[in-house]
């Protein structure tokens, strides 16, 4: 009976989803419309097919497609109610899966026309995939936060400059001139006399937003900050003084999720052009 190719297609779609959930839902690298939506497309065309599987005949199926792209429209309106949410990716993909769930069935009632019958315990194990289709959906609700900005202007008009500020983590590490940079990820860099190497001596700290690695040739620091480039004369370190030699703007990718290393939270409404996000609320 053909209703077996259901539930297998069905299971090979929901396992790809939970998979997609598992490896790269929140990968900084897979941040995009498409792969944002794709989850949702899997749902419907997953558990369509599923329920189509535990039913006996084609006007049931399709009404199990109707069910499901209506319960993922109606998830998304209560996100945007609730947490601010509001993607057409989603809804679209939602459409496009019910579409798709349409056309496999269809294919499927044509290649194997012979009758459906009844399927024991039907009702029980229909109930079985609403309860499961729902704890999936549930489990994809996710807490989202506000980006929290620092502007361009604020950026490239404030930075570098030198400051306090006690190190809390180390990156990148540079031996320069018996003198240690160390790299404070998206924080700046602490300078340290390292005449002595078994006791070094803090001279200074540059803050730079958005600095993950540097390099320094003839008397210069070149280091980015967020999506650009600065060059820094650090000939006069010694003396407490620093000069902005040059700042070249839009050197490196925007990500969203820099400052965020490995975490990467649902953000509502990521605008590059409001600046670099700098936290969340």
């Amino acid at each position: 009976m053909y209703s077996r190719y259901f539930m297998l297609l069905g299971s090979a779609f929901l396992g790809i989803g939970l998979l997609f959930y598992a490896l790269f839902r929140y990968a900084g690298y897979l941040n995009t419309p498409f792969t944002g939506a794709l989850p949702t497309f899997l749902h419907v065309v997953a558990f369509s097919l599923i329920s189509a599987s535990l039913l006996s005949t084609p006007k049931r199926h399709y009404g199990a497609i109707l069910f499901w792209l209506m319960l993922n429209l109606l998830f998304e309106l209560l996100q945007y109610n609730f947490h601010g949410v509001f993607d057409p990716m989603d809804m679209a993909a939602a459409l496009l899966g019910g579409v798709f769930a349409l056309l496999i069935l269809t294919l499927g009632h044509h290649i194997y026309p012979q009758k459906y019958r009844e399927v024991h315990y039907m009702r029980l194990k229909l109930a079985s995939t609403l309860f499961a289709g729902g704890l999936l959906m549930s489990g994809s609700v996710y807490l989202c936060y506000e980006p929290v900005y620092m502007s361009y202007d604020t950026l490239r008009t404030n930075y570098p400059k030198l400051s306090t500020h006690d190190i809390a983590k180390t990156g990148k590490i540079v031996l320069y001139n018996n003198y240690l940079y160390v790299t404070e990820p998206n924080v700046g860099i602490h300078v340290y006399d390292n005449q002595d190497p078994a006791n070094p001596q803090k001279k200074a700290f540059i803050e730079l937003p958005g600095s993950v690695d540097s390099a320094i040739k003839d008397g210069m620091l070149y280091a980015d900050s967020f999506i650009d480039l600065v060059v820094i004369d650090i000939s006069t370190i010694a003396e407490g003084n620093i000069t902005l030699v040059s700042r070249l703007e839009d050197v490196f990718k925007y990500n969203a999720y820099q400052v965020f290393e490995d975490e990467y939270p649902c953000l509502i409404g990521k605008d590059e052009t409001k600046g670099v996000i700098i936290a969340y609320e």
